[in-house]
């Protein structure tokens, strides 16, 4: 990869990461909604990353520093239920909370 002098780095490394995960599902039923069973499932996420090659953005050109100067830090929260909202198809609704931060 280039810096953003021209010059060519060879020692460039991949970037890396960590992720963790905990998750879990529960089974319920909506009567009044449908007959059939409903599932809720909700994940919550921390992944760390080292080794990341930062950028700069200047309106749409994208220029990539070409060395492994950053870390950063994503954390979020999903969720879905799933299930028969509409009586003979198959239907789902999610909603996600996340955060991205780069830590030079």
């Amino acid at each position: 990869m280039r810096a953003i002098d021209g010059s060519l780095n060879t020692k460039l490394k991949a970037q890396k990461s960590v992720h963790y995960v905990l998750g879990m599902q529960q089974e319920f039923w909506m009567r009044k909604l449908s007959p059939s069973k409903f599932k809720w499932i909700s994940e919550v996420y921390y992944k760390d990353l080292w080794d990341v090659v930062s950028y700069d953005l200047e309106n749409v050109r994208i220029r990539y520093s070409g060395a492994n100067d950053a870390k950063a830090y994503a954390i979020g929260w999903d969720n879905r239920i799933h299930g028969e909202f509409v009586p003979g198809a198959e239907s789902w609704v999610n909603l996600s909370f996340y955060a991205l931060t780069n830590v030079c």
